[in-house]
């Protein structure tokens, strides 16, 4: 039986980790045992290499938050036999030039193993001296070696995939120079087209991965073979990693390369002849023996035909001839047969054509991630019921109503042939998977097992699996029916046959039923006023064009708007001539997509206007009426950029300072997360309590009371005398504002490093600086863009406003006003389903009375405005869960990206060159499925983007931030107590004589978490937290501090009974207090999807640690935000003294 280690490295072999999480499990997998495995195990050729690709997965995958992850895979180097003490290997000359010596053709597949570039051996010279062979050391340049190299070429799409593990061998302590990697790279490049015989203009895309930076892989996308060289290369790897010294850390590199042929032209072909039919081929082709035309009355041509070419072979001529002829008996009940035996009518008009036709099914994906959430196939539609119902299972016959068919537990670990004919005693335990159940479910669990074995329980494998398969699928039916049914008699319309998710539903619903005329505008492609990116560069053309006439000339920028004869234009100027005319000049840049460039966007018989004629028509009537215009291409300047001496000098000398236009996305940003203590422990003895308070529905809270802007934004650029003051702002701003140092709550977020911060200093945040801030203003200053009610909030806790860049106004604001009963822009909506789900959730236990259910109706309206009809308060699981999520699930579709990638399956060739040849579209991967069909990821160029009528980027921006400043309410009550703070809830220390949160049960009130979950009195006595979704706390129930019960949350790990002896609340403690390491979680069954959608379980682990690096930590237990300095005006040295007392009183 092969090990475990064989195992993962056959899986790698056959290409099963298509993502960096697969191979990342594989890898933790692969190292938990490498420590018993044999030495042929260990002696594998393929182990080094799997462990360096492993590597560089698993540091993508975990983002760098497992510091030991280098050192763990130089000790797996170190035990197989790759580490220092290893034997040298011979390495191959120094690459030397740009262009390598051509070598012999190579076989298509290389050999398995360790392979080298070799070059032809030097004889051997003299004996040196050992001094004389250090000095010759010292002067060898690196060399490439080829660990492994694999292979892999698809027939059908002419298209190869190579894999090769690298290394670089004597490096040595210097880095070597650019030329020499140029070198490297050229010849590495050399080496991948070679073995596929690359032809310049054919297809490639490269990955070049080093463990050192495996979260920044050197990826090129699709482009052809002669413009991708050691130059570029090395260029790209200056700009993502700054320098190339971390990128050549040990050497060692894995290159991806897939190469795509074009087409050429081969073969015998018949002459052709110009514009003739098909109906002319045939007549002239007809004459020759293979062409047979069957002259026929019926249906059955091609059956006819492909009758006659099967009987070819099996007749003599004269018979045959007979077969062919128009009467022939023979041939029609030939064909009649065929017709018969596929199932196909022969009367039908075109027969078998037309069959053919209708079951040649072209299928649709629609994908989030590698998971399909929709596919479309003919006239068949397949979509994802757990996009609609986010809940197990077993969760769905308490939430509808359902009744189980099969109560119990199913042992699913015996789903193997061994059991299929079982039947006797209850299965063991383990084949139940108690591991992976929680400790309440698994308390149940074994009550269940007990009582079915003191029974003598009979368990039939074969019967229990089709009862329990019954039941599942009878439960989900019954469940996605019930789903329908209600959703059509709130919204008027079936959710799963128009819609594919929910939010998408939920859209529907409130566009249908609730969205008001002239209220939600729909931004116009490319930006109001189509201030993208192509108007930032044609800024930047016309400041060199400024710059060479010397004179400035007109442009958005510098005036609200430059019209000529009532156009548009993208610059003017008037010049003095010498007999006292005037000159006048416009100056005009063209996008190449929005103007469609005759070289990279030709127009296509698709396009219902031809943009490059509008455009030289519009030019003609300009110059007809006397204007001089200049023009310039997008691709032309692009090009003057990369190579004009001049162009170049000028934009070196004078950087662009100007801000990029404001984008609506910048502004959207999620919510608060951050530990702002690591540790600490309530001293009860002086009445010290640690509460957990969690906002009631915080973000349905928002859409029923924020006042959202509406309607099209009037845009103010830097520098307008019009723009309103900042607290008549309402809309997005894009500004650069100067955080204050001794605020220990900042306001405004800022997103770096792939987290969302809220630091008081740039730098310091870029930089995760860990020392107290000594950045001047300029380093401490951010610009970004906000919402204008978080930017109010912002200049009022002491942010200075340093500069406006760009302001979108909205005329005005709609907001809920409970007085009046006036709607805001989704109170409406939020009313409706809020009324359903109290409705459903029945009477409130307090509530008995007919006065106190009068009261409580009368509160609900007061409070949320939510109108109760007291004949309806009916409990109702299924409406109150259809009603909940309704109100959870609508907003964020205002927030849906519309550039992103997408995929197709791909049958043909020809099909992959017209995909691959569009210039809209950017092919990002290939993956092969099966010989015959090719899954291609591609992204839409940015111009591209259209604007969806379900999405405002703005609302959904307003609601997040609403959400913010409803945290951010409740975290000043509190302030330094505060010890941690999710996106809606607050941990924070409560004392005596200090005011605790105020708490109630109406919609964005706070309620106490503990209290809820422990009983009443119940209260946090000691918090450890390691970072953001990653706490624990110890609660005294019901206040008696002797029955103390455990809570912890770790993000990414299911605590059950596989791991609840390593997730502890003291292993927590003990890593955050520096006691004890990171810890590898096991996960005993995971299940992974491979490529083609296949899913697998097998067994993974999770590395736990304390990451907190949104804030800067300043002792055991405390931290301040990034850039945070109370003592600014003090001496530098005194600082962290400083710093230290005031820790010390607040503690």
């Amino acid at each position: 039986m092969p090990s475990v280690l064989t195992e993962i490295l056959d899986e790698w072999d056959a290409a099963c980790f298509h993502s960096d999480e697969l191979l990342a499990e594989a890898y933790t997998t692969f190292l938990a045992n490498l420590v018993e495995a044999s030495v042929e195990d260990r002696a594998d050729p393929r182990v080094i290499p799997f462990l360096l690709v492993g590597y560089l997965a698993y540091t993508r995958f975990q983002d760098g938050a497992d510091p030991q992850a280098v050192l763990t895979y130089r000790m797996a180097l170190a035990m197989c036999g790759a580490g220092s003490n290893a034997p040298p290997h011979p390495s191959t000359p120094p690459a030397r030039s740009a262009t390598p010596p051509a070598e012999p053709p190579r076989p298509a597949t290389p050999p398995a193993g360790p392979s080298r570039v070799r070059t032809p051996s030097p004889q051997p010279g003299p004996s040196k001296r050992p001094r004389e062979e250090e000095e010759e050391e010292v002067d060898a340049q690196p060399t490439l070696e080829v660990l492994q190299s694999r292979e892999r070429h698809l027939k059908r799409f002419r298209t190869t995939f190579r894999e090769e593990v690298m290394t670089v061998r004597g490096l040595g302590d210097t880095l070597p120079s650019e030329n020499i990697m140029t070198d490297m790279f050229d010849v590495m490049l050399h080496r991948q087209r070679q073995a596929v015989q690359a032809k310049g203009d054919d297809r490639v895309i490269l990955e070049i991965q080093n463990s050192a930076n495996a979260n920044n892989p050197l990826w090129f996308s699709m482009r052809r073979t002669d413009q991708l060289n050691g130059k570029v290369i090395l260029d790209k790897l200056n700009r993502v990693l700054n320098s190339n010294e971390g990128f050549m850390v040990d050497g060692q590199l894995c290159v991806s390369y897939i190469h795509l042929p074009t087409p050429e032209a081969a073969g015998r072909r018949t002459v052709p002849v110009a514009n003739e039919t098909m109906d002319q081929w045939v007549e002239r082709m007809k004459a020759r023996k293979t062409i047979f035309c069957p002259e026929n009355d019926d249906n059955m041509c091609l059956a006819r035909s492909v009758a006659v070419a099967r009987a070819r072979g099996g007749m003599s001529n004269r018979a045959f001839s007979r077969f062919k002829e128009a009467n022939s008996i023979a041939q029609k009940n030939a064909a009649q047969k065929m017709c018969d035996d596929a199932h196909i009518d022969s009367t039908q008009p075109c027969g078998i054509d037309e069959e053919l036709v209708k079951r040649n099914i072209n299928t649709e994906l629609t994908l989030q991630g590698a998971k399909i959430i929709c596919m479309k196939a003919g006239p068949w539609k397949f979509i994802d019921s757990l996009m609609f119902l986010p809940m197990p299972l077993s969760a769905m016959p308490k939430s509808f109503g359902l009744n189980e068919l099969k109560k119990g537990y199913m042992p699913f670990l015996a789903n193997c042939p061994d059991f299929y004919n079982y039947e006797g005693r209850m299965l063991d335990k383990d084949l139940y998977c108690v591991s992976g159940m929680k400790s309440k479910a698994a308390d149940d669990f074994h009550k269940w097992y007990d009582s079915q074995v003191a029974k003598n329980y009979v368990f039939n494998f074969r019967k229990e699996l089709i009862e329990y398969c019954i039941s599942d699928v009878t439960i989900l039916r019954q469940a996605c029916h019930a789903f329908r049914k209600l959703f059509a008699g709130v919204a008027g319309f079936d959710p799963m046959f128009q819609c594919i998710t929910l939010s998408s539903a939920c859209m529907a619903a409130y566009r249908r039923n609730f969205l008001r005329v002239n209220t939600i505008g729909i931004v116009p492609p490319g930006g109001y006023h189509g201030r993208g990116k192509q108007s930032h560069s044609a800024l930047r053309w016309l400041d060199y064009e400024s710059h060479k006439l010397g004179k400035v000339i007109k442009t958005i920028h510098t005036d609200r708007e430059v019209s000529v004869m009532g156009r548009r234009v993208d610059g003017y100027v008037e010049l003095s001539l010498e007999n006292g005319g005037v000159e006048k000049r416009i100056y005009q840049f063209h996008g190449c997509f929005w103007h469609s460039c005759p070289i990279h966007f030709p127009p296509t018989q698709d396009d219902q206007t031809n943009r490059y004629e509008q455009t030289q028509r519009l030019t003609a009537m300009f110059r007809r009426n006397g204007f001089i215009v200049i023009e310039k291409w997008e691709c032309e300047f692009k090009r003057e950029l990369n190579s004009d001496p001049e162009v170049k000098a000028y934009f070196e000398a004078n950087p662009t300072t100007r801000t990029p236009p404001l984008n609506l996305r910048d502004g959207l940003a999620g919510g608060r997360t951050s530990a702002l203590r690591w540790y600490h422990k309530a001293d009860v003895t002086k009445g010290e309590k640690i509460k957990m308070a969690d906002v009631v529905s915080e973000y349905p809270n928002a859409n029923l009371r924020g006042a959202y802007p509406f309607g099209h934004p009037k845009l103010f650029l830097e520098g307008d005398p019009t723009m309103p003051p900042v607290e008549e702002w309402n809309g997005m701003v894009k500004i650069t504002v100067l955080p204050p140092q001794d605020l220990f709550l900042p306001v405004l977020p800022f997103k770096c490093n792939g987290k969302l911060m809220f630091p008081l200093c740039r730098t310091c945040a870029v930089t995760e600086n860990k020392d107290m801030c000594q950045h001047n203003a300029r380093e401490r200053q951010i610009t970004d863009t906000w919402c204008t009610p978080e930017v109010q909030l912002a200049i009022e806790k002491g942010y200075q406003l340093l500069q406006v860049h760009e302001l979108y106004q909205y005329p005005g604001t709609k907001v809920y006003n409970a007085e009046t009963g006036e709607d805001g822009l989704f109170s409406a909506y939020v009313r409706c389903f809020m009324a359903l789900k109290i409705q459903a959730s029945g009477w409130p236990s307090d509530c008995e009375t007919e006065e106190q259910k009068a009261k409580f109706v009368e509160d609900t309206l007061q409070h949320d405005g939510v109108t109760l009809d007291p004949t309806k308060m009916i409990k109702n699981p299924a409406l109150r869960t259809l009603a909940k999520l309704m109100c959870n699930s609508f907003w964020g579709k205002f927030g849906e990206k519309t550039h992103r990638p997408k995929t197709e399956l791909i049958f043909t060739y020809g099909n992959l060159m017209s995909l691959i040849s569009d210039p809209t579209k950017e092919v990002t991967s290939l993956l092969p499925l099966s010989d015959a069909c090719l899954q291609v990821t591609w992204m839409p160029i940015e111009d591209t983007e259209e604007s969806l009528p379900s999405s405002s980027l703005l609302h959904a921006a307003f609601t997040t931030c609403f959400g913010r400043m409803q945290l951010y309410k409740y975290l000043d009550i509190v302030r330094e107590r505060a010890l941690y703070h999710d996106t809606d809830s607050v941990a924070y220390i409560s004392r005596p004589g200090e005011p605790d949160l105020p708490t109630g049960s109406h919609l964005g009130d706070l309620t106490d978490q503990v209290e809820e979950d422990y009983g009443p009195g119940s209260f946090i006595t000691e918090f450890v937290a390691g970072g953001p979704k990653n706490y624990s706390y110890l609660v005294a129930k019901g206040g008696n501090i002797d029955d103390v019960k455990v809570c912890i949350k770790v993000r990414g790990i299911t605590i059950n009974r596989s791991c609840d002896e390593l997730v502890t609340f003291n292993n927590l403690k003990a890593m955050v207090m520096g006691e004890n390491d990171n810890i590898v979680v096991p996960i005993p069954r995971q299940i992974a999807r491979l490529p083609g959608w296949k899913i697998v379980t097998r067994a993974s682990s999770k590395n736990w640690q304390p990451v907190n690096t949104k804030r800067r930590r300043v002792d055991v237990a405390n931290t301040v935000p990034h850039g945070y300095n109370a003592w600014a005006e003090a001496d530098e040295e005194d600082q962290d003294l400083l710093e230290a007392m005031d820790l010390l009183a607040d503690a």
